[in-house]
């Protein structure tokens, strides 16, 4: 990991959200809401959670590209995403998360602030045609790999998505379909996976680390160690929570963290107050901080989430319409998975995520320094500073309960 230099000193410290955004793809729209429906799902589940947006939400778009009728409303009604939009923000988006963070440190020079890969793939069943539309999309707008495979030989296609996956995340995913996946039945699979690694961009000192309790629940408390430093840092303040954003190298990227004011108001959090106020500007102010290390790694299974947000027909064997995608044989999603895995430390973090979408045929300042010490459950997201995108979100409710 590299070292660097500390942001000067703010002159003011205001504690309530600035009317400056951050800058905002055309994607950021539809992402945002598309997030927070999905957090309040995922932590209205016990325990730690961590997914990707993107990653879910590039792997819905794909299927909407190929979706008719109430399908395609359906997903389009959850992605935000109007008929025909996707492609041409998708290829801007890919464009701009590969541009390159010029970064001058003296005697090294990188073409990157972090390192970050959001590749698409297309496994297709031999034989299957699709329709020529919709194969172009994703290869020309989502830069979808195509790949032919057998899954009449579920064993052997399962193994050719996992080394993709695998070669796709740098080997932090290594599976994500069970052995009962994909089935013969399965015509295609659509995959998206997000890798992300990027330092602080003024680490932590380890030696400033310490062992301290991590309040679980009202009667119980786990070990856990925590980064601490003083520094200036973005903060804002709502009525329920403490919002902090820490940056990474060259302020590329920043890790979000909404600390509920109540020790155990993660519930009332996520349902009186909105995404958008916690990743909203607030100005720079000295922080006495206090960060857990914490690895997570966490398998969601999409569909019954995604039912409940209001995605049906896309399932159900008989109305689904994906017509779009090929005319050959009626598909519906027969499963759609994704895993996430996270690790936050001194030196930054390191993470990954994979969605996979089965389709099936049918059958500084004046004032003291803000305490802000994550000691019990939060909230956390990985913005991207140029885009305003979220790329991975989750709540630590254990920091001690590593992957489970």
């Amino acid at each position: 990991m590299f070292s660097a230099v500390i942001l000067p000193v703010a002159a003011t410290c205001c504690l309530s959200p600035q009317t400056v955004a951050a800058p905002r793809h055309a994607l950021v729209e539809s992402q945002i809401p598309f997030a927070q429906d999905f957090l309040r799902e995922a932590c209205a589940q016990p325990g730690n959670q961590l997914f990707s947006p993107i990653s879910i939400h590039t792997a819905l778009a794909m299927a909407a590209e190929g979706a008719r009728g109430e399908t395609a409303a359906e997903l389009e009604k959850l992605l935000r995403l109007k008929a025909g939009s996707a492609g041409p923000r998708f290829s801007k988006l890919a464009t701009e998360l590969e541009a390159p963070h010029r970064v001058d440190r003296g005697r090294e020079t990188r073409d990157r602030a972090y390192a970050l890969a959001t590749p698409n793939a297309l496994f297709v069943h031999q034989g299957l045609e699709l329709e020529t539309p919709f194969r172009n999309t994703l290869q020309n707008s989502f830069r979808a790999e195509p790949h032919r495979v057998d899954f009449g030989k579920p064993d052997a296609a399962r193994s050719v998505i996992h080394k993709w996956i695998e070669k796709a995340t740098f080997s932090k995913i290594r599976t994500i379909l069970t052995p009962d996946l994909p089935t013969p039945d399965t015509r295609l699979v659509l995959a998206n996976a997000v890798y992300l690694k990027a330092a602080w961009w003024q680490p932590f000192e380890k030696s400033f680390s310490q062992e301290g309790r991590f309040r679980v629940t009202a009667k119980s408390d786990v070990k856990a160690t925590f980064m601490r430093e003083s520094r200036e840092l973005e903060y804002l303040e709502t009525p329920l929570a403490h919002v902090v954003a820490i940056p990474y190298e060259q302020q590329a990227l920043s890790m979000v963290v909404v600390l509920p004011k109540e020790s155990h108001g993660l519930a009332q959090l996520l349902a009186s107050e909105s995404m958008e106020k916690w990743i909203a500007r607030g100005e720079e102010c000295r922080v006495n901080l206090q960060l857990p290390r914490f690895q997570l790694s966490v398998t969601t299974d999409l569909k019954e989430p995604l039912q409940r947000l209001g995605v049906k027909t896309a399932f159900d064997s008989e109305k689904a319409d994906f017509s779009g995608m090929t005319k050959q044989e009626r598909l519906f999603i027969g499963f759609a998975l994704h895993k996430a895995i996270i690790r936050v430390d001194e030196e930054g973090t390191e993470a990954s995520a994979a969605t996979v979408v089965g389709m099936l045929k049918s059958a500084v300042s004046s004032r003291p320094p803000v305490q802000f010490s994550a000691d019990h459950p939060f909230l956390f997201f990985l913005r991207h500073e140029r885009t305003g995108l979220v790329l991975f979100a989750g709540c630590v409710a254990d920091p001690a309960a590593a992957g489970k």
